[in-house]
Parts: C-alpha cells; structure tokens; sequence
C-alpha cells in the first residue's frame, strides 16, 4: 500500500472519542419503538441533561425548542427512499431542560430509512452544538434589519413594520397612531 492510501476498517474503536473531542455525538432513532441510542460521549454535547430525557423521541421532543416537532417534520417532509442510501436531512433547533437554564443550539444531521410502507422506520445521524454559528446568524439578521449606527430598523424593515401594523389596524377594526419626528 502507498503512503497515499487510506485504510479502511468497518468501525473504529476511537470513533466515539473522535466526535466527543469535536463536541459531536452520534445516534441510531428506531422511531417504530420511539428508542434512541446514542453513542458513548453524548454527555460532551448534551452535558446538563439527565440520560433519561435522551432515551427516546418523545422525551427529547420536550426539551427541544422553538419547536418541539421539528425532528419528526424534517422526516416527513422529504419524500420517502428506499434502498440503502436513506433520505438525507439537516436541522437546527434548542434544547435547555428548564427556562431557566441556557438554550443549547444544536445542529442535527442525518438520514432517515423508510419501511415497508414507505413512512420514516429509522433514523441515524450526528449532532454537535452550534451556539456560535447560531449567535452569528442571529447578529447577522439583526445588523440585516437594524441600523448599525441607531440600533433602530432600517428603511426597508420599517416601512414593512408599519404596513403590517395598518394591515391589522384596518382587519381588526382599532385604531392606531404613528409619530414621525425629524431631527
């Protein structure tokens, strides 16, 4: 073998300690039985929440945040695959065990498989925590909508608030003001 070729093996033992060294866990979701199995180091990504709540779906649906179904609706968006390949998916989303504690942004990516009747039967991917990556966009949205130098909207974004803002005024029958002031 060449210096150039890599070898190959089915399953490395360090895997593992590999994705936990980069803040990423993996796990196999038979969602048939709702059971999640995850691989050694998920305490590297989901480091304040009980084992428990990760053990199935359901239990992980509820730490999950804005949106509690957002896993089940990236499966049963994409159309469905057979074979071995599987449908692939990427999604964002929070997970914090109480509102107390600090939202934790995760960034899943997967594939799900079909079964015999064409519905999601499993799914298999990794999640690593994203929180910089999601603080970034949320920043970049912010300077996107606001001013820089005022912190208020801009032009476009303002003229936008107030045209939903007479849109609801004329649906709902109330009335509204606006004051303009110019320095």
């Amino acid at each position: 073998m060449s210096r150039n070729e890599a070898t190959v093996t089915t399953a490395l033992p360090q895997t593992s300690a590999i994705l936990a060294s980069l803040g990423q866990a993996a796990f196999v979701w038979d969602i048939a039985t709702d059971a999640i199995n995850w691989s050694d180091h998920v305490g590297a990504v989901f480091a304040d929440i009980p084992p428990a709540l990760l053990s199935s779906g359901a239990d992980f649906a509820k730490l999950i945040e804005p949106r509690r179904s957002i896993r089940s609706e990236a499966l049963s968006q994409l159309p469905p695959v057979h074979g071995s390949d599987g449908a692939p998916y990427r999604i964002e989303y929070g997970v914090r065990t109480s509102t107390s504690a600090p939202v934790i942004w995760i960034e899943e990516s997967g594939c799900w498989f079909a079964g015999a009747d064409g519905k999601p039967a499993r799914a298999q991917g990794i999640v690593r925590i994203n929180n910089e990556r999601h603080a970034r966009d949320e920043q970049l949205l912010k300077l996107a909508r606001h001013d820089p130098l005022t912190g208020e909207l801009n032009r476009t974004h303002l003229i936008a608030s107030l045209a939903e803002a007479i849109e609801e005024t004329t649906r709902f029958r109330t009335s509204s003001a606006f004051m303009l002031i110019g320095i």
